[in-house]
């Protein structure tokens, strides 16, 4: 048992003081009381729940940066895919396993203490059409995220992505390949496969997955041992992704959805950035998480979400990296709420309805919303939770004097990561100082894997 005694601690719901934390062999937190007199191995000032990165592609962190000099007249989301799909073909497992641990130590690094990875990069090392060998390549991919995970002991959920189609009724294209089972008990098959971690269900799209692959995937589900399974898809990032499934299935693309299959709180809706009011209404009345990625919204030109009529309405939501471009949860939460701000000029679009803290309803919302994202305990500093925790300096020049109803208002909004020093996950201390135990020879690999790749977008 180990023991943690903490001046000012949020567990994700509430402002504690005082208070002695334990945590049990297997990294689950056993108590927290308030109690000044009880021995204990360390002592800090000033700790928050560690982030939960809800939606991530790790292998585009080898791109990011790459993609900013305009290459035409029109640049766009899908123009920025092409250059994506070039990178993906010369992804080996031996270089996604270099990305990957590199990526989950810039992660840890930066205060996301848990990863969702949503993985559709299966076999672009693998040119036979057997589905036996197809089904080995996928499987050895799948093993290079888990390995990486493990490495660096970030706790993971794989992701792996149902991909079957370029669009509606379209086969998919070369540049598509890497990404495809064409029939979905393959992909049943390769969920069945991979073990010694938490696993989802996803879909990459409604536009990438067959129309008749939902019913068969409805029944999957439905099975017991398969009800517990997370369940994630990219919905609504784009207009022409909306135009494409109104113009297949005579419906937008959330109402489709929910013909289809039954939602409940196990789907985990990524950006929705287009949703209209029906679909807000669709994703509240069946209890739906939101993956919001605002870095990478922003960046791809995606959109911005109506995330304050979705609040207000008690709507659950997660955030996420996505494309790697900058590793930063406090920036994903600022930004967040700075895009409300943009959409309807005024400030303080998100706020508790206690305090009036725009930090503290944000960080609220995402750390309680975490579990249905992953599939597992975490999120909260609470009995029963894995206990991954941001020890944060109270003496950052943007915290001082700051009261405690400001406190996360100064944390998101002003000192950002820079304010970050020490990060535990599990009970263990596995970034110190704001370095990672293995940085230094991770680093070595990954430079070596982006040397490989430069050319190439």
């Amino acid at each position: 048992m180990k023991s943690f005694f903490i001046e000012k601690l949020y567990d994700g719901e509430k402002w504690h003081k005082n208070v002695l934390l334990k945590v049990n062999k297997k990294g689950l937190i056993e108590s927290v009381e308030q109690d000044s007199d009880s021995s204990f191995d360390n002592t800090f000032q000033l700790v928050i729940p560690g982030f939960h990165n809800a939606h991530s592609h790790a292998f585009q962190r080898a791109m990011a940066g790459w993609c900013e000099k305009k290459q035409m007249q029109q640049d766009s989301f899908w123009s920025w895919r092409t250059q994506m799909y070039n990178l993906a073909g010369k992804i080996t497992p031996e270089i996604n396993r270099k990305i990957c641990q590199w990526l989950y130590i810039e992660c840890l690094e930066s205060g996301f203490t848990s990863h969702c990875e949503f993985h559709y990069l299966h076999k672009p090392h693998c040119s036979s059409e057997k589905n036996k060998d197809q089904l080995s390549a996928a499987l050895e991919m799948a093993n290079s995220v888990i390995e990486s995970a493990k490495r660096v002991r970030m706790p993971l959920c794989l992701m792996p992505v149902l991909y079957q189609q370029s669009e509606p009724y379209k086969p998919c294209t070369e540049l598509q390949k890497p990404f495809v089972f064409k029939d979905v008990e393959n992909y049943f098959e390769l969920i069945d496969s991979i073990k010694g971690v938490n696993l989802a269900i996803s879909l990459h799209s409604l536009r990438a997955v067959k129309e008749e692959s939902l019913r068969i995937l409805s029944e999957y589900l439905d099975q017991p041992d398969r009800q517990e399974y997370p369940i994630h898809i990219h919905i609504s990032e784009q207009p022409l992704e909306v135009t494409q499934i109104e113009s297949a299935y005579g419906a937008r693309p959330l109402e489709y959805l929910s013909s289809r299959i039954p939602l409940d709180s196990r789907w985990n809706l990524v950006h929705a950035t287009h949703f209209n009011g029906l679909e807000l209404g669709i994703a509240i009345q069946n209890r739906c998480n939101i993956v919001l990625c605002p870095i990478t919204e922003a960046n791809l030109g995606d959109g911005v979400f109506n995330l304050s009529s979705f609040y207000d309405a008690g709507g659950s939501f997660t955030i996420g990296s996505d494309s790697n471009v900058m590793i930063d949860p406090f920036q994903e939460l600022a930004i967040l709420e700075y895009g409300q701000r943009l959409r309807s000029g005024q400030r303080i679009s998100i706020s508790d309805s206690v305090n009036g803290s725009c930090a503290e309803a944000l960080i609220s919302r995402v750390q309680k919303s975490a579990e249905v994202s992953y599939g597992g305990k975490l999120g909260l500093l609470k009995k029963g939770y894995l206990a991954n925790f941001l020890c944060l300096n109270s003496n950052h020049p943007s915290l001082l004097m700051v009261d405690e109803d400001r406190l996360l208002d100064a944390i998101i909004f002003a000192a950002g990561k820079s304010c970050l020093s020490d990060v535990y996950v599990k009970g263990d201390c596995l970034v110190k100082d704001g370095k990672h135990k293995i940085r230094d020879e991770t680093f070595l690999e990954y430079k070596e894997c982006i040397k490989s790749l430069r050319s190439v977008v």
